[in-house]
């Protein structure tokens, strides 16, 4: 079962591997055998963010640096479980949106 669904902030924080990256990962950590996943909007967000880098490269090192950066996020998304989009979930989400744009 899973116990947390990281967003893609939280997500991009632990891949950078700064400090709040490390905070985030030493509270996931705390917790017996967690179970961690993603949604595939933060897959589709990553790499919509790598293909922009790359797009805008004007250098060949911005192009090899977003090409490692692509390679690095297909390789870290081979060990993620990764939530599909479902209708519930659009269901779900328009009734909050309602919910909190009438109270």
């Amino acid at each position: 079962m899973i116990n947390y669904i990281l967003d893609t902030d939280h997500l991009r924080l632990i891949q950078r591997n700064n400090q709040e990256g490390k905070n985030i990962l030493k509270k996931l950590m705390a917790v017996e055998n967690p179970q961690i996943a993603v949604t595939i909007i933060t897959y589709e967000e990553q790499v919509r963010g790598r293909l922009l880098f790359i797009a805008k490269a004007k250098t060949t090192e911005q192009q090899l640096l977003g090409y490692q950066g692509l390679q690095n996020l297909l390789t870290n998304y081979q060990s993620i479980i990764v939530i599909p989009f479902k209708y519930e979930a659009i269901i779900e989400y328009q009734n909050r949106c309602y919910y909190y744009l009438n109270r």
